[in-house]
């Protein structure tokens, strides 16, 4: 406990009995920042599935013309397209001085980790035993997918707070 502590005005984040908001805010940036991270590891692990499956030959042809490959590296595109388009919604929202709710930071957390998670499952699953293999990227983005689950609110929490959100009465 902090009681007593003299600090200086300039020193304060945000205004003497506020601390939450700031935290809230904090909270708020590092999930967006979080969603354009895992838009680039969503983004990632379609080129590499991409790639991996135009050159890897199986007995019915390219692995790329498999309809399970090409749904995987589909989904993974759509999901990308999808985290892109709520990323710089948001940013233009931002852009023009407005302010985003918190729910909408959470949602963009949620979404976008999410479909990284599925994008790396899915990159490893194309690449079978290589997909475990560290001299690619896939079982490092694989971790990194998985610890964006986590981050500033699991991915539970997160549905909890979301649906909380959508129950209460409000005005807007």
């Amino acid at each position: 406990h902090f009681r007593d502590v003299a600090i200086a005005p300039e020193a304060l984040l945000g205004e003497r009995e506020k601390g939450l908001e700031v935290g809230v805010d904090s909270m708020s940036w590092s999930r967006f920042a979080i969603t354009s991270t895992s838009l680039g590891a969503t983004k990632r692990a379609a080129q590499l599935m991409l790639r991996f499956a135009t050159r890897r030959q199986i007995a019915t042809g390219r692995l790329v013309d498999h309809p399970v490959a090409r749904g995987h590296l589909g989904e993974t595109v759509a999901q990308a397209a999808v985290t892109e388009g709520l990323l710089y919604r948001v940013a233009a929202v931002l852009d023009r001085g407005e302010s985003v709710s918190v729910d909408l930071y959470a949602v963009c957390k949620l979404v976008s980790t999410e479909f990284a998670w599925l994008a790396a499952d899915r990159l490893v699953q194309v690449l079978g035993s290589r997909g475990y293999d560290e001299a690619n990227a896939a079982p490092q983005l694989l971790r990194d997918a998985r610890v964006g689950r986590i981050f500033e609110g699991t991915s539970e929490a997160l549905v909890a707070f979301i649906g909380s959100q959508a129950m209460s009465a409000r005005s807007d």
